[in-house]
């Protein structure tokens, strides 16, 4: 029998993952600001950029995740990790601070899906 994971399943309730926030996060302008509450850059992450991008970017992110992980050759690993650190630009902590302040202050996703 599956294990049932509550957060997923709440996730996907609001209509919203965790990759969804940190790309949006990602996609926002405010991302940089640590001192704007987290739903603001959520918004305008939100609005930033469509979803059929975001997944995209999402889907790009997990190829090269894999490629690092599971390559056939170091060089094809090193490629994948350098490609990874070059479109994320120093970023990827940032992101994943800032999405979970988001989590820890809103507790749900719905605030975001509500205001996109």
């Amino acid at each position: 029998m599956a294990r049932l994971d509550v957060t997923q399943l709440r996730d996907q309730m609001f209509g919203l993952t965790y990759g969804d926030v940190a790309a949006a996060v990602f996609a926002s302008p405010l991302a940089e600001d640590q001192t704007v509450d987290p739903a603001d850059v959520v918004r305008t992450g939100l609005a930033a950029v469509s979803g059929d991008e975001r997944a995209a970017w999402r889907a790009r992110w997990q190829e090269l995740v894999a490629a690092q992980r599971f390559g056939h050759s170091r060089q094809v690993r090193r490629a994948a990790a350098a490609e990874y650190h070059r479109l994320w630009g120093g970023r990827f902590n940032r992101v994943h601070r800032t999405a979970e302040r988001f989590w820890r202050q809103h507790g749900t996703w719905l605030d975001a899906t509500q205001a996109a």
